[in-house]
Order: C-alpha cells, then sequence, then structure tokens
C-alpha cells in the first residue's frame, strides 16, 4: 500500500497568509527573567492579542450566521 501525504489534498484558506505572519511572531516577546508563571501569562497576552487581530479577518461562525438569518436567538431552539 503506498503512503499518501496527509497535506496533499488541503489548500490553503484565505486566513492562512495571515495566520502565518501573526504565528511567525510567537515567541518574540521579551520575557526574559521572568518566572515561569509570568512567562505563561506574557506569552498568553500575546496569543491573545494576535487572535484579536485575526479574529475580523476569518469567516463568520456558521451556526451564528443560521441564527441570525432565522431572525435571532429568540426564535431559535437550543439542541442539545
Amino acid at each position: 500500500m503506498a503512503s499518501r501525504s496527509p497535506n496533499r489534498n488541503l489548500q490553503p484558506s484565505a486566513s492562512a497568509p495571515v495566520l502565518m505572519s501573526l504565528l511567525s511572531n510567537i515567541g518574540t516577546t521579551n520575557t526574559t527573567g521572568l518566572i515561569p508563571s509570568e512567562q505563561c501569562r506574557a506569552m498568553k497576552r500575546s496569543l491573545l492579542e494576535k487572535v484579536a487581530e485575526l479574529g475580523p479577518r476569518l469567516p463568520p461562525n456558521t451556526l451564528d450566521q443560521l441564527i441570525d438569518q432565522l431572525g435571532g436567538p429568540q426564535y431559535v431552539s437550543e439542541v442539545s
């Protein structure tokens, strides 16, 4: 059986270049000399800032879009 590359059929999304540019800067925050818990907090802040920057460039959530098209949450039953 021939092995297939798992990424062979993947197509980059429109947000891929943006995501790659944001991810390339992760870890560049100057955390030298911080205790591990402070370093973790600094990394978390940096990542959340990058996510906030990327968020508006992503497509809308499909379920939220459907709820909006149906008139809002007051007109849609919860499915659990």
